[in-house]
């Protein structure tokens, strides 16, 4: 066993950095497997998911270049492209929905704390813009709020705007 010291001692010190490693990469790797679930619905998402699939299978977590930050790169720009198209889509049919509204001979005829109290009722407001500065901001953001559901908000509006 003496004689095998130094040979221990290396692979000692090997598993040490390697264990350094993995605890500076392992929370891109759970944010780039949370990220493509967001992502599951998007064209992109079999190729994001295979290139994932192989840093697994390849066990290629430990490799340089670090492979897991070039492909959470391109998740996140894929995500954030898509929601601010989402997010962009809502509010230009807010805009014009709200532009027909005003315009409307009944809606004119109603004093400014009718409307307001008609826009709070049913909910109308523009949307927030979510916060996509980060992987983990758009992470969040889509947490509290999927690609999805902006679909899903985009279609109410009309059903709101003819509520009001």
């Amino acid at each position: 066993m003496h004689a095998d010291r130094d040979k221990l001692l290396a692979h000692g010190q090997a598993w040490l950095q390697a264990g350094k490693i993995i605890e500076k990469r392992w929370p891109n790797w759970v944010q780039l497997t949370d990220l493509l679930h967001q992502a599951k619905e998007l064209g992109p998402h079999a190729e994001l998911a295979a290139e994932a699939s192989a840093i697994s299978e390849q066990r290629a977590l430990l490799s340089n270049p670090d492979p897991v930050q070039a492909l959470l790169g391109k998740t996140t720009d894929l995500l954030r492209l898509s929601l601010n198209h989402h997010v962009q889509a809502f509010q230009d049919d807010f805009t014009n929905r709200l532009a027909s509204l005003q315009s409307d001979e009944s809606w004119l005829k109603l004093t400014a704390a009718d409307q307001t109290a008609l826009f709070m009722k049913n909910g109308l407001k523009p949307a927030e813009v979510p916060d996509m500065s980060s992987a983990t901001a758009l992470e969040q953001a889509l947490d509290d709020c999927p690609l999805a559901r902006w679909a899903h908000k985009r279609e109410a509006l009309a059903n709101r705007f003819d509520q009001a």
